[in-house]
């Protein structure tokens, strides 16, 4: 008797998933949505990996010449400066 219950279930499990293929393939929105989240494993908000994050940047300061400054902040130590002597 069981066994023929458990072969009943697995009968309604078939064509549950049937009918719900045949509604997402008709264009319910909703069912391609449960369908995608079921099979496909995709969810609401996509999911960034770790190792797909930057890792920094590499800034540089240039002078009014364009070129690199060795110590960016020493341009700030010059405004200061410019500021003291302004006062």
């Amino acid at each position: 008797m069981e066994e023929e219950y458990d072969y009943i279930d697995e009968q309604v499990k078939v064509a549950l998933r049937k009918k719900q293929f045949d509604m997402a393939m008709k264009g319910d929105v909703r069912m391609l949505i449960w369908l995608g989240k079921q099979y496909l494993g995709q969810c609401e908000s996509p999911l960034v990996l770790q190792e797909e994050l930057c890792e920094g940047f590499d800034i540089r300061v240039l002078d009014s010449d364009g070129n690199v400054m060795d110590d960016p902040y020493e341009a700030f130590d010059d405004e200061k400066e410019k500021t003291v002597e302004k006062v």
